[in-house]
């Protein structure tokens, strides 16, 4: 079983791994392609109703972190 304790400690250390700017850049791009498809040259009419909000960005690049430490993997855009 796993304590409260072992929890926070594991959620620290997920916060305290590094993002690259270019992968902070991609999370972005992606968020904002969601609610501006167009500006991206994306054909999504009809497909998205309302895209991202902002806090969709501090998501994404928590679970970037989280897959990065569970993995042991570098987190770049071409793994998200």
């Amino acid at each position: 079983m796993i304590e409260p304790q072992q929890i926070l400690a594991a959620r620290e250390v997920v916060n305290q791994i590094y993002i690259d700017d270019r992968v902070k850049d991609y999370i972005v791009d992606v968020v904002w392609a969601t609610r501006d498809p167009a500006a991206y040259n994306l054909r999504l009419e009809g497909l998205i109703r309302y895209g991202a909000s902002p806090r969709a960005t501090i998501y994404l690049a928590l679970g970037a972190r989280a897959h990065a430490s569970s993995t042991g993997a570098v987190t770049s855009p071409r793994r998200m």
